[in-house]
This record gives structure tokens, sequence and C-alpha cells, in this order.
């Protein structure tokens, strides 16, 4: 009889282990690499030129920046201050940041919260001339972030698509880089 209960615990523990990942897709449960281009390309561009604290509002609906917040000329990826910030951890031989990695990281934190745990990071306080972001660059957290947060579970619903509520925040982030990466940038450094 103990053995028969030892094996049906191991067997709800495998089942549980191999097939509970499986459910939650079935579930309608996408991780966010599952998002469809098209869909992350929507959200991006509704986010990126949203009426409140949208992208467009410093960097102008072409991306081309302007004085306010001396924001940058998103046309030009090789200008960038991540493309820099890229280089220089790759010369301490960290291969795994990309310019991609830390805009991302970017408009997912924010430049305050961005610029205070960047160079934290065993071996990024090793590197020499820091560059740091305006910390007026507020990424996602803008006063609208509810509001946009609905607008992306909305869009997101109509495909009949779900994210996990602690992943809907760097859907958006990612989102915004894919509009960004697809229908601003004009160089092609990243």
């Amino acid at each position: 009889m103990i053995k028969n209960q030892q094996f049906s615990l191991l067997a709800v523990i495998l089942l549980t282990v191999f097939f509970a990942p499986l459910t939650d897709i079935f579930a309608g449960e996408k991780i966010l690499s599952n998002i469809e281009d098209p869909l992350a390309l929507k959200i991006g561009e509704r986010l990126y030129h949203s009426q409140k604290q949208g992208c467009a509002t410093c960097h102008q609906a072409n991306g081309a920046g302007g004085a306010k917040a001396g924001a940058a000329n998103l046309q030009k990826s090789s200008e960038w201050k991540s493309t820099l910030i890229a280089h220089k951890v790759r010369e301490l031989g960290i291969d795994k940041e990309s310019t991609r990695n830390i805009v991302i990281g970017l408009i997912l934190n924010g430049a305050e919260k961005w610029n205070s745990e960047f160079y934290s990071r065993p071996k990024y306080s090793e590197i020499k001339d820091k560059i740091f972001f305006d910390k007026r660059m507020i990424g996602v957290h803008s006063t609208a972030l509810k509001f946009n947060q609905k607008m992306a579970k909305r869009i997101l619903r109509k495909k009949k698509k779900k994210v996990a509520a602690n992943d809907l925040l760097r859907l958006m982030a990612e989102s915004v880089y894919h509009y960004v990466e697809t229908k601003i940038i004009l160089d092609s450094e990243n």
C-alpha cells in the first residue's frame, strides 16, 4: 500500500512538472516572445503616440528627437546612449547586454530607476565614464500608466491573447521598442 502511495505521489509530481507548463499554454497564457509581431507593433504604436506622455511627446512622431528633456533622435540608434553603454559593457567582455536589452530596461523602469540599478551590478561598476539617462525619461510609468495598461489588455483580449499581469509592463516596453525598431530607426546599429 505504501509503495502504491509513493508511486502515485511520484506520478503526480512528474505530471505536474512536465505537463503544467502545457496547461498554461493551452489555457491561452502566452509568454512574451509568443505575441505575434503585428500585435506587438500595434501596442507599441499606440503607446508611442499616446496623447498623455507618450514617447512622441518628447521624441516627436517621427522620432527625430527634440529639445524637450533633451530627447534622443530615435532615427539614429548608432547615436543612442544605450548603444554607447552596450559598447562599454561589451568592452568588459560581457556579451549579454545589447542595445535592445538596455532600451527595453530603460522603457520598463524609467531613467531614474535604471540609472540607480544598472551600474550597481557586479563588474558593471568597473565601466569608466558611465553614461546616465535624463531622469525625465519615464518610460511606461507615465501618468497614463493605468489607461495604457487597459489599452494593451484590450488589444490583447480582442485577439484572444493573455499575458500574465506581472508580464504586462515588460510586454508594453518590448512593444514600444519593437515599434521604434520597425517604424522609426533609419540606421541599423542594433
